[in-house]
C-alpha cells in the first residue's frame, strides 16, 4: 500500500470510508463541531472527493470493524511469525493449527464475514485481501481505467465497477479452491472470466476483463491474444492487430497469435499482410492446421480479385477527373511521398523539467496517437496513408508534419526542435535558469530571452500541427462501385458494407432476444410515474395542463422480453393473423416498443404513423396498407373514432391506456371495431402462450410513412435486414456503448431516427428512459413548477435531438444570461470564447486545468439542464447550424454527431465520428453504406468540380429499402439495382466530398427544402399559389433549413398598389420608397396570407416576412429565363443581404 498518491482512487475510497465513520459517530459534549466540519471539508478538498458522494453512495464496511479486524490480523501475524521461527520453512502448517489461530480472533474480525478472515489467512506466499485489492487498483490506474467526471471528481460508477470485478474474481478464486492469492492467480481468474464473457458474446465485458488481467501480468501472451479475439468481434481491428503483435513479441512461437493477426488484417482488407505476416507464420508453427490452410486459400483469392480491380483502375486512371487520387491498394503499395520539409530529427525531452516534458508529450500524443491507432492506419492496410517524415519524441511518439506547414514556420520549428534536442537538463530555480549541459549553454547562454521564445513558438507550432493532423485524418476512402458513373466513398475501416455486427443474427427479433438473454437482470425500459395533473391559468386567462411526475419506474430486460412474448401471443388470441398488418399510432412510450417487438415475434409487419398526422393522411395510410389492428393511446383513439366512417379495413383497436373502459362512449363510436386494453392483450398471451413465428432477414419489418414533401405521404418498405444494417453500422461508430449508458427517448418512434436509435440501445444492454418534448426540462411547458424534467430526473448519457430542441437550449441559456447581465454574462462570454478557441485548434485556448475550471464555474449549470451526464448527442432530421453545434459542444462538454440519412435508407448514410470537431458537415459514410455523387449538369454540379467533387447524392448498401408501398412508378424512379446486385437510392440532395471523405449537403435537386422542425416546403408550389395575389408581379420563396419559417422576395405590382393607395388617400412620389413603408408591406403580406389560406397551405408554408421590391425581374437583368422562370440561385445571391435581414430582424 506504499507510495499511494492523494489522487489515487484507492486513497479516495479509504478517505471516503473515514468520512462515513465521522458521520456515524456521536459527538461527545464540548466537541468543536464546526472544527470537525472544516476538517472533513479539508479532507474532501485534498483528496478531491465530491462531498455529495458521502451522502448518496452505498456505505462501505464500517471503519470500526475494519480496524478491529486489522488489529486481530496483526496479532495473528505476530504469532505466526514467532511460530515460523520455531519450525523450518518447509514445514507444512496443519489445518487444526490454523483453525486454532482463527479461533483466537476477536468477534469484530468475525463480523466482517468469513471471506475476509479466510483470505487474510492464506499461505505465507499469498497476500492479504487489502494488499491484493491495493495491487489490483494500482494496476488499473496504470492502464488509466479510472476516469474523472467533468467537474474533476472520480467517476463513482467506475470505482464501484472495479470493486465489483475484484470481488467477483476473488469469489471465484475461493470457489475453485485457490491456495495462493496473488496477482498471478487473480490475473488468471480474470482471464477465465473473460473467456466466459467471450463465449457468451459479451465482447465489451471480455475486453474489460482481459485488460484487467493484462494490467496485473503484462508479460502473458495469452491475455493479449484473447483480447485481440474480442477486439476483432467488435470490429476494432487496429486494436486487435496491436495486441497480436504484442503477444508475438512476448512469445514468438505462439501460433494462435499469428492466426488471429491474420484474421484482423483480413478484416481490414489487408490480404497481403494477412497471408504473409499472419496465416503463413501460423502454418509454419502448426503445419497440420487445416483451418489456417483454408484461411490462406480464401485470402489469396481475395488478393487476386483486388489486384485485378486495381489493374483495371490503373488502366482507366488517365481519364480520371478526380485530383489527388494517388492512393495505394490493400496489397501494400504506396504512392511516392512529397519530399520532406526537413529531415527527421530526434527530439530529446529527457533533460526537460517534468511538467514541460509532459506537456510536449501530451501535445504530441494528441497530434499523432501512434503507429497502431485508427487515425494512422498500418502500412499496407486498405486505406490511404502518408509517407510523411516524423519527428521522434522520446523514442515513442511521432509528430507527422503535413505538406501544408507554412514555410515561414519551418525555420522556427527547426530552431525549437534543435534547441530542445541539445539541452540535456534545465532546472528552474529562484535566481533564474541554470544550464547543466555545455552545448545548451553555448546555444542559450545566460539569456532568458530564448526561454520566452520557446514559450511563444511551441504553442504556435503545435497549433499548426494540431490543425494539420485534424485535416489529415482519412474518414472515407474512394471505392469502385457499379451503377451510374460517379465518385463513390466508403467508410475508411470497412471495404464492403456491413450487414450485421453479430454472428448468426439476421433480424431485429433475433437481436432483441439475444440482448434480453445477455442482459436479463439489467434495467431496460423506464417510465415516470404520473402523480397528478393540474390546471393552471396564465395572465390572459388561458388554461394549461401541467404534470406532476415522479421517479422513473424500470422494467428489466427479462421482464420486457416476457411482456413482448405475452403481447405476441395475445395478438393471436384477439384474432390478428400473421399476413395482416398492424399500425402503431401513438406517441413514443414503452408500450410502443413492446408492441413493435411483439409484432416482430409473430412476423407481423408494422405500419408506423405519426401521432400528429392529419385526418386525410391518416386515412390514406390505414386504407392503403389495409391495416386490421391499430395500437394507439386514448388521445389517438378519439381521432380514429372521428374518421371511423372513412376507414375500410380496421377490425380491432388495442388501447395502450389501461384506464380506458371498453364500454365508454368512444368505444361505441364505431360498431365495427373491438377495443381491447394493452394489458388485457398481454394477459391473454400470458395465460395462453403461443410459439414464436420468427421472421427472415428479407421479410418486411416496417412500412414507415414519410412526412411527405408533396401530396400524400408514401409508405417505405423496410426489411429486417435493412434496419439491422443501420443498427450494426452505428454500433461501430459510437465508442464505448454498453450497459452503463442511459438513453433519453422522446422523439417519435414513427421516425426512423428514433426507431433505429432505440434498437441500437437495446442491442448493447443500455437503459431507455421515456420522456416527452413537453416535459423534457425543468422549465418545459407541461412540467409543474417544482417538478424535475425528464432529463434532470433521468441523467442520460446519450440522446438524439433535432436541431429545434438544441436551438431551444441555446436560446434559453442566452436569454437568461442577457436578462442577468453583469459579471455572470461577462464570465460566460469569456469562458465560451476561451473554449471555442481551443476547439477550433488553437493551443492558446482553454485546455487542461483551465478547461476544468470553466466547466466547474460556468458550464456546470448548463449541463444540468439535460441531466449533467451527456457524453454524446446525435443530431438529425434537419441541418444543425454551426453556431448551435459549437454552443452545445462547449456547454455540454460532449461531441455532437450529425447524421445524414433518409427513411428510404433506414437513416443510414453518413455519420460524424466522435472526434470530428468540424461543423457544417454530416460525416463520412456509415459502414453499412457507400455514398456516391453523380453529375447533375442542369444544376451545374459535377464530380469533376475542383477542389471538391459535387453532385447528387446516391446511397447504396444493405440499408437501402425495398421501395414505396403500392407505388411502383415512384420506386422505379428513385431506386436502382446495379450489375453487382447492390441497391441504390437517389436522394435528390446535392452534396460535395471533402478531402478526408466527409460529406457536406449544399443544395436540394428539387425546389424542396426541409425546415428546422422537419417540415418540407415545396417552393414552387407555394410560389404558384401566392402569385395570384393582385399585388404580386413576381415572387421567390426562400426557406432557410436553420429556421422554422420561410420568407419571400416579392416584386410589387405598381398599378395594383397605386390603386390601393388612391382609395385610402395615401400620396407618394417615389414608388421604391413607397414599397418600404410599413403599411404597404403589411397590406401585401395580408394579401399573401389570404391567398395561402384560401389554397389551404400549411402555416409553415406561408412566408412569415417579406421584402417588397419595386424593380421588375427581366431576362435582361439575368434574374429570370427567357421563358420568365425565376433563376433561384441567381436571385438568392443577388439579394443575399435582404434575405439575411429578413431572418435577423
Amino acid at each position: 500500500m506504499a507510495n499511494l498518491k492523494t489522487d489515487s482512487p484507492l486513497c479516495r475510497r479509504i478517505v471516503l470510508a473515514f468520512l462515513d465513520f465521522l458521520d456515524s459517530i456521536e459527538a461527545a459534549p464540548g466537541t468543536d463541531l464546526e472544527g470537525l466540519e472544516v476538517a472533513k471539508e479539508c479532507l474532501a478538498e485534498v483528496f478531491k472527493i465530491n462531498p455529495s458522494f458521502v451522502d448518496s453512495r452505498p456505505k462501505p464496511g464500517l471503519l470500526v470493524d475494519i480496524f478491529s479486524s486489522g488489529e486481530a490480523i496483526g496479532q495473528h501475524e505476530i504469532k505466526s511469525d514467532l511460530s515460523h521461527e520455531a519450525f523450518s520453512a518447509d514445514a507444512p502448517s496443519t489445518s487444526s493449527a490454523q483453525d486454532a489461530a482463527d479461533a483466537n480472533l476477536p468477534e469484530a474480525s468475525q463480523s466482517l464475514g468469513e471471506d475476509w478472515t479466510r483470505e487474510a489467512h492464506t499461505s505465507t506466499s499469498g497476500l492479504f485481501k487489502d494488499e491484493l485489492f491495493g495491487q489490483f487498483f494500482g494496476a488499473l490506474e496504470k492502464i488509466q481505467f479510472f476516469k474523472t467526471t467533468p467537474d474533476g471528481h472520480d467517476d463513482q460508477d467506475q470505482l464501484d465497477r472495479a470493486t465489483h470485478l475484484f470481488e467477483n474474481a476473488l469469489g471465484e478464486m475461493q470457489k475453485s479452491g485457490c491456495q495462493t492469492f496473488d496477482q498471478k492467480s487473480l490475473a488468471e481468474t480474470l482471464k477465465s472470466q473473460g473467456n466466459k464473457a467471450l463465449q457468451s458474446k459479451l465482447y465489451s465485458d471480455a475486453i474489460e476483463l482481459y485488460s484487467c488481467a493484462i494490467a496485473l501480468c503484462e508479460d502473458n501472451a495469452v491475455y493479449y491474444c484473447n483480447r485481440a479475439a474480442a477486439y476483432t468481434q467488435t470490429h476494432q481491428y487496429t486494436e486487435a492487430i496491436r495486441d497480436c503483435l504484442k503477444s508475438i513479441e512476448i512469445d514468438p512461437n505462439y501460433s494462435k497469435a499469428y492466426s488471429r493477426l491474420g484474421f484482423a488484417y483480413y478484416a481490414q482488407g489487408n490480404y497481403r499482410d494477412a497471408i504473409n505476416n499472419g496465416f503463413m507464420k501460423a502454418l509454419q508453427l502448426d503445419p497440420n492446421n487445416e483451418s489456417v490452410k483454408e484461411n490462406i486459400r480464401v485470402a489469396e483469392q481475395k488478393l487476386k480479385e483486388e489486384q485485378r480491380r486495381n489493374q483495371h483502375d490503373q488502366n482507366s486512371s488517365s481519364s480520371s477527373h478526380h485530383q489527388g487520387s494517388d492512393h495505394h491498394s490493400a496489397g501494400g503499395s504506396t504512392s511516392q511521398a512529397t519530399p520532406p520539409l526537413f529531415a527527421s530529427m530526434p527530439f530529446n525531452v529527457n533533460g526537460l523539467p517534468a511538467d514541460i516534458a509532459s506537456m510536449l508529450m501530451n501535445m504530441a500524443a494528441n497530434i499523432s496517437p501512434g503507429q497502431h491507432s485508427q487515425d494512422q492506419p498500418e502500412a499496407g492496410s486498405n486505406t490511404d496513408t502518408f509517407n510523411e517524415p516524423g519527428i521522434r519524441i522520446g523514442g515513442n511518439v511521432n509528430i507527422n508534419l503535413g505538406e501544408e506547414m507554412p514555410e515561414n514556420l519551418t525555420g522556427a520549428l527547426r530552431s525549437v526542435m534543435e534547441m530542445f534536442s541539445e539541452i540535456a537538463f534545465l532546472e528552474a530555480e529562484s535566481e533564474g535558469f541554470k544550464l547543466f549541459d555545455s552545448v545548451g549553454a553555448v546555444l542559450l547562454g545566460s539569456n532568458k530571452m530564448s526561454a520566452y521564445i520557446v514559450g511563444v513558438l511551441v504553442p504556435l507550432v503545435f497549433t499548426i500541427l494540431l490543425r494539420n493532423s485534424k485535416n489529415g485524418k482519412k474518414r472515407g476512402l474512394p471505392v469502385d462501385v457499379g451503377g451510374e458513373p460517379g465518385y463513390a466513398i466508403r467508410n475508411y475501416r470497412f471495404t464492403s458494407p456491413v450487414e450485421t455486427a453479430w454472428e448468426g443474427i439476421s433480424t431485429l427479433a433475433d437481436l432483441f432476444e439475444q440482448s434480453c438473454k445477455q442482459h436479463r437482470d439489467k434495467r431496460f425500459l423506464g417510465t415516470r410515474k404520473l402523480i397528478s395533473k393540474v390546471t393552471e391559468k396564465s395572465e390572459d386567462g388561458k388554461s394549461f395542463e401541467k404534470l406532476h411526475l415522479g421517479d422513473y419506474q424500470w422494467l428489466s430486460y427479462g421482464k420486457v422480453f416476457e411482456a413482448v412474448c405475452n403481447f405476441a401471443s395475445g395478438l393471436v388470441h384477439v384474432g390478428h393473423k400473421r399476413e395482416e398488418r398492424v399500425a402503431i399510432f401513438a406517441d413514443t412510450r414503452e408500450e410502443w416498443f413492446i408492441a413493435l417487438q411483439g409484432c416482430f415475434r409473430r412476423n407481423v409487419t408494422v405500419v408506423t404513423i405519426y401521432a400528429s398526422l392529419g385526418e386525410e393522411a391518416l386515412c390514406h395510410s390505414l386504407n392503403e396498407t389495409e391495416v386490421t389492428t391499430v395500437i394507439c393511446g386514448q388521445k389517438e383513439l378519439k381521432k380514429l373514432v372521428d374518421i371511423s366512417g372513412q376507414i375500410d379495413s380496421v377490425k380491432r383497436v388495442i388501447c395502450m391506456d389501461d384506464e380506458f373502459p371498453s364500454n365508454s362512449p368512444l368505444a361505441e363510436g364505431s360498431n365495427s371495431w373491438t377495443i381491447t386494453s394493452f394489458s388485457d392483450v398481454e394477459r391473454l398471451g400470458r395465460e395462453n402462450p403461443v410459439d414464436a413465428d420468427l421472421p427472415l432477414s428479407a421479410d418486411i419489418a416496417v412500412i414507415m410513412y414519410t412526412s411527405g414533401s408533396t401530396g400524400l405521404p408514401k409508405g417505405v418498405m423496410m426489411t429486417h435486414g435493412n434496419v439491422l444494417a443501420t443498427v450494426s453500422a452505428v454500433m461501430t461508430i459510437v465508442p464505448g456503448l454498453g450497459y452503463k449508458d442511459v438513453y433519453l427517448a422522446y422523439l417519435p418512434l414513427a421516425h426512423i431516427l428514433e426507431l433505429a436509435a432505440e434498437n441500437v440501445i437495446a442491442a448493447v444492454g443500455s437503459s431507455i428512459g421515456y420522456g416527452s418534448p413537453l416535459t423534457l426540462t425543468d422549465t418545459s411547458n407541461k412540467i409543474k413548477r417544482g417538478t424535475k424534467g425528464d432529463a434532470s430526473m433521468l441523467g442520460p448519457t446519450l440522446m438524439t435531438a433535432v436541431p429545434a430542441i438544441l436551438d431551444r437550449v441555446r436560446d434559453g441559456v442566452r436569454k437568461k444570461l442577457d436578462a442577468t447581465g453583469g459579471l455572470s454574462k461577462k464570465l460566460f462570454d469569456l469562458a465560451y470564447a476561451r473554449r471555442l478557441s481551443a476547439i477550433n485548434g488553437s493551443w492558446f485556448g482553454a485546455w487542461g486545468l483551465e478547461r476544468l475550471l470553466w466547466n466547474f464555474l460556468v458550464f456546470k449549470k448548463v449541463r444540468a439542464i439535460l441531466g449533467g451526464r451527456i457524453r454524446f448527442v446525435l443530431s438529425g432530421g434537419a441541418p444543425l447550424s454551426g453556431a448551435t453545434q459549437r454552443f452545445i459542444n462547449i456547454c455540454l462538454g460532449a461531441p455532437i454527431g450529425q447524421g445524414y440519412g433518409l427513411t428510404e435508407t433506414c437513416a443510414g448514410g453518413t455519420f460524424s465520428e466522435y472526434d470530428d470537431k468540424s461543423v457544417g458537415r454530416v460525416g463520412a459514410p456509415l459502414p453499412c453504406s457507400f455514398i456516391k455523387l453523380i453529375d447533375w449538369p442542369r444544376g451545374g454540379y459535377l464530380t469533376s468540380d475542383s477542389p471538391m467533387p459535387r453532385g447528387e447524392i446516391v446511397v447504396g448498401g444493405p440499408n437501402v429499402t425495398l421501395g414505396y408501398f403500392k407505388n411502383e412508378e415512384k420506386t422505379r424512379e428513385v431506386y436502382k439495382v446495379d450489375e453487382r446486385g447492390m441497391r441504390w437510392f437517389n436522394t435528390g440532395d446535392i452534396g460535395r466530398f471533402h478531402a478526408d471523405g466527409c460529406l457536406e449537403i449544399i443544395d436540394r435537386k428539387k425546389d424542396i427544402v426541409k425546415l428546422q422542425h422537419g417540415e418540407y416546403v415545396s417552393l414552387g408550389k407555394v410560389e404558384a399559389t401566392l402569385i395570384v395575389s393582385p399585388y404580386v408581379e413576381n415572387i421567390m420563396l426562400h426557406a432557410d433549413p436553420f429556421h422554422s419559417y420561410c420568407v419571400a422576395l416579392v416584386v410589387a405590382s405598381q398599378p395594383a398598389l397605386e390603386g390601393w393607395a388612391s382609395k385610402l388617400g395615401i400620396a407618394f412620389v417615389d414608388f421604391s420608397e413607397f414599397c418600404q413603408k410599413e403599411e404597404t408591406i403589411k397590406e401585401v403580406h395580408g394579401s399573401l396570407v389570404k391567398a395561402a389560406k384560401k389554397a389551404r397551405l400549411e402555416k409553415f408554408e406561408i412566408p412569415a416576412k417579406i421584402k417588397l421590391l419595386s424593380e421588375a425581374w427581366t431576362p435582361e437583368s439575368g434574374l429570370v429565363t427567357a421563358a420568365l422562370k425565376i433563376k433561384r440561385d441567381v436571385i438568392r445571391k443577388e439579394f443575399s443581404e435582404e434575405l439575411t435581414k429578413l431572418y435577423s430582424s
